[in-house]
This record gives C-alpha cells, sequence and structure tokens, in this order.
C-alpha cells in the first residue's frame, strides 16, 4: 500500500487540478457568454424596474441579453434610451426602418423605433429578483459590509487555522489502514455518479421539450368609433311649446354632467332631456340624426368604403319587423366620415297603423333602431383591412312617449395579431433557460459528470488493495 504521505500529495494535487478547471470553466463561460458590453462582450445586464412588462418580467428581475445579428417580431429586446436601458417586446417594423416596440402591459407602441445597431441584445436568461440583490450591494453600506467580510475571511491568521483543521482532518481520514483514502473516492464515485444522473434526467428533458413554441404578438390595435347627436321635432304641447326638443350631443348631455358643475337652469331656454330620457309626446314627427363616424389607429390608415342607412321597425320582442331605407349605399373615403339622416317618424307611425288595421295585433311598444353600416376597407399599417361597423340608435315608442338611445358614443376595439415563433424556457433551479441552453448544459455536464465518474473510478481501482482488509 502506497505511503499515507503519497496519498495526501495525490489528492492535494487532484483537488488543485479540479479547482483550477472549474476556475477556468466558469471565467471561459464569463468572457464568451457572460462578459458585459462595456468590456467589449455580448451580453447586457437589465434590472426591470416598472409594470410595463407584466406578467412577463417584474420589477426586481434580472435580465440577460445577448447581442444578435438580427431580431424577430416576438423578441424581448433591450436597448438604450438615454443612460438606461428599455426592454420591451418587438411587435413589428423591419431592421432598416427600425423596429416597433411595446411592453407586454401596455395597449400602444413604443415612441422610439431601434435599429438592430441600437439594440443592446435580445433576453437570454432571465433570474426573479435577483435584481434587487445587485441593486442592494451598489449601495455603499452593503458594498462596504461584503468587502469586510472577504477581508475577515481571507486574514492570515484565519487561514492558517483553516490550513490546521484541514491537515488534522486529513490524518483522522487516512489513518494507518488507508481506508480513509478509500472511503474519499467511494464518495467521489458516488458525486460523480449522482451528477451524471441528474445532468442525464436534465438532457432526457430538455430533448423531449420543443426548441420553439409558436404564440401571437398584437401586431395593431385600433377602434371604430361613433357618435350620436340629435334634434327631436314633435308637435307643439305644453310640455314642448317649441316644438322641438335638442339638440342633443354627447358634450352637452345633462346626464353626463357631474351635478355640482351643472350650469344653473336658464328659464328662457327648454331643458334638454338626458340620453335615454322619454320625451312625452303622442305625436313625434322627425328625428334629425347626425353620425359621426371615425378610424383610430397609431399607424398611418389609407381606407376607403361604402355606407348605408337603414331603420329597422320592430313590433315588441317577437313581433313584426319591417326595414325602411334611409339612406341609399354610397362610397366614402377617408377615416372619418358624418352623416346627417333625417328619420320621417310620422311615415313610421302611419305605417304601424295601417299593419295595426291589416292584423288586429297591437302590443304595447314598439323598437325603432337606426342601423349605419360602414363598410372600410383597406390599409392600417401595413395591415390589410375589410370589416363592417354598424353601431345602432335604438328608440323605444309606446304611444305616450318616445325613448331616445343613451349611448351616444361607442367604439368597437380591433386587434390585429399574428403567431410568432418564441424560444421555449425551461425553469431550472428558479431561473428561466431557453431549452437549446438547457440542453447544452445538460449534455456539457453530463459529458463532465461522466469524466469525472471514470477517473475516480479508475483511481479507486487502482488504490483499492484487498490485503488492506
Amino acid at each position: 500500500m502506497p505511503p499515507a504521505g503519497g496519498g495526501q500529495s495525490r489528492r492535494a494535487a487532484v483537488r488543485r487540478w479540479a479547482y483550477l478547471t472549474i476556475v477556468f470553466t466558469l471565467l471561459w463561460a464569463w468572457f464568451f457568454l457572460l462578459r458585459p458590453a462595456s468590456l467589449g462582450g455580448p451580453a447586457s445586464y437589465v434590472i426591470v424596474s416598472g409594470i410595463s412588462m407584466e406578467p412577463t418580467l417584474f420589477t426586481g428581475d434580472l435580465v440577460i441579453t445577448r447581442r444578435q445579428d438580427t431580431y424577430q417580431v416576438g423578441d424581448i429586446v433591450a436597448f438604450r434610451v438615454d443612460d438606461g436601458l428599455v426592454i420591451h417586446r418587438i411587435v413589428g417594423g423591419t431592421p432598416e426602418s427600425g423596429y416597433v416596440l411595446r411592453g407586454d402591459n401596455r395597449d400602444t407602441n413604443d415612441q422610439w423605433r431601434p435599429t438592430p445597431q441600437e439594440i443592446a441584445g435580445r433576453m437570454w436568461l432571465r433570474v426573479p429578483g435577483m435584481g434587487r440583490w445587485v441593486q442592494r450591494l451598489r449601495e455603499p453600506a452593503s458594498f462596504a459590509a461584503l468587502v469586510a467580510v472577504l477581508s475577515l475571511i481571507s486574514l492570515p491568521g484565519l487561514g492558517k487555522a483553516r490550513d490546521a483543521r484541514r491537515r488534522r482532518r486529513m490524518k483522522a481520514a487516512t489513518g494507518s489502514s488507508g481506508w480513509g483514502t478509500l472511503s474519499l473516492w467511494v464518495s467521489a464515485v458516488a458525486v460523480a455518479a449522482a451528477l451524471a444522473v441528474a445532468f442525464g434526467a436534465l438532457a432526457v428533458y430538455a430533448l423531449r421539450l420543443p426548441l420553439q413554441r409558436t404564440g401571437e404578438v398584437e401586431r395593431l390595435r385600433y377602434e371604430h368609433a361613433a357618435a350620436f347627436s340629435y334634434t327631436l321635432e314633435v308637435a307643439p304641447s305644453t310640455l314642448y311649446p317649441e316644438g322641438a326638443v335638442g339638440p342633443v350631443t354627447p358634450s352637452v348631455a345633462p346626464a353626463q354632467q357631474p351635478a355640482e358643475t351643472a350650469p344653473p337652469a336658464d328659464p328662457g331656454v327648454q331643458d334638454l332631456p338626458a340620453p335615454g330620457t322619454a320625451v312625452y309626446t303622442r305625436e313625434p314627427r322627425r328625428l334629425l340624426l347626425d353620425i359621426r363616424y371615425d378610424l383610430n389607429a397609431p399607424e398611418p390608415a389609407y381606407v376607403a368604403g361604402e355606407y348605408r342607412v337603414d331603420l329597422e321597425v320592430r313590433a315588441g320582442a317577437d313581433g313584426w319587423r319591417k326595414v325602411l331605407p334611409l339612406v341609399e349605399p354610397a362610397p366614402f373615403g377617408g377615416t372619418q366620415l358624418t352623416l346627417s339622416v333625417p328619420v320621417d317618424l310620422e311615415q313610421v307611425r302611419a305605417l304601424i297603423a295601417v299593419v295595426e288595421e291589416e292584423t288586429g295585433f297591437e302590443p304595447g311598444s314598439y323598437q325603432l333602431t337606426v342601423i349605419p353600416e360602414i363598410r372600410v376597407r383597406g390599409r392600417v399599417g401595413d395591415l390589410p383591412v375589410d370589416e363592417v361597423y354598424a353601431p345602432p340608435f335604438r328608440m323605444t315608442w309606446n304611444r305616450s312617449h318616445l325613448v331616445l338611445d343613451g349611448q351616444l358614443a361607442r367604439s368597437e376595439p380591433h386587434s390585429v395579431a399574428e403567431p410568432v415563433a418564441r424560444p421555449a424556457q425551461i425553469g431550472l433551479l428558479g431561473l428561466d433557460m431557453p431549452v437549446g441552453m438547457a440542453r447544452i448544459v445538460a449534455l456539457a455536464g453530463l459529458v463532465a459528470s461522466l469524466l469525472g465518474l471514470a477517473a475516480a473510478g479508475g483511481l479507486l481501482v487502482r488504490r483499492y488493495d484487498p490485503r488492506d482488509r
């Protein structure tokens, strides 16, 4: 059996070799993968602040980005604004004209249009909450405490005491029989085997996952909006001596004004009904309805189309129905359209009287609905649009009063999304890592652990001597 001193020197050499290998590997990984851009490396470090990227990123997360030659829609990238970095998702644009970016928790696009040269990198690794610890270490008091702890650890006296304890443990482990050395190599074999199993399981799991996942990214958000205003002509009466009610618009309707800011009543001006309020008259004569349409979009819109307006008369909820044309189909161009539509309510009353006389069916109320049908074709930004917007203006008449629609302004939002392929992520020890990187880590760890297992097993076989039993 080799002398104990020789075994100690060999173990010390193995430890030094292992330490140097680990340090060299970490330095290599830092230099080629994690070296910051300020030192000429490909990585940038971003501490997330704010809610614009929730639920993908949260305040206090540390994000490591790596510079790429090209970027695509769906990538989360960091770009420099003034003296800081902003991290948002690419939702459109081109490398030549600049990318369109937006936070996952925002409805509007960013004002910046960075080119690939102005982007610091694409998100490569996310460490939840680590940014808070980094910020604390930047504080003078925390940094001073860290330096003090490291200084105490490196004091010569502590180092000598640690070396003495290490020598005593080594002497106790080796003893005279050599079984301490044998148990050391058995432990090394067990650790290497456990690491090989762990990295092998990770490799199998990562290899079964796809490298990319298909999702949707909102490219564009826009809305169709309509606003109604009207004047109702009625037979002069005690309630309406002027024979008219209105004009009523979304901006002057009393129902939309707070009570404490409503203007005082003027005896010389007839009160306007709030939207949805009944106008009490047996003889509504004519409704002068103004309709304004707008296509609202953050990107330039080049659209045209056609419009028409109909009046639907319905007896009760399940009674007869008839559609009367009010405005024949006509073309228009642009993102705005204004219509003035007269509705002859005397003609409607005459129609109702004829049908009631012919059928004997007299429901308690009638639903009158003005339906402007607006068809829009063209492009919003770089996306095609071909849609129909038909916001109804509803009225209810029950012979003694007419109730007009209370919703004078309305909108219909639209969003256009497109499928994108994003790098699939895998959770590993609290870190979000791309599946491709997890495969590399797992396979590299598996190879290293197998090599370590072979080396430790070989040394164990060489040192094992049955005569030591």
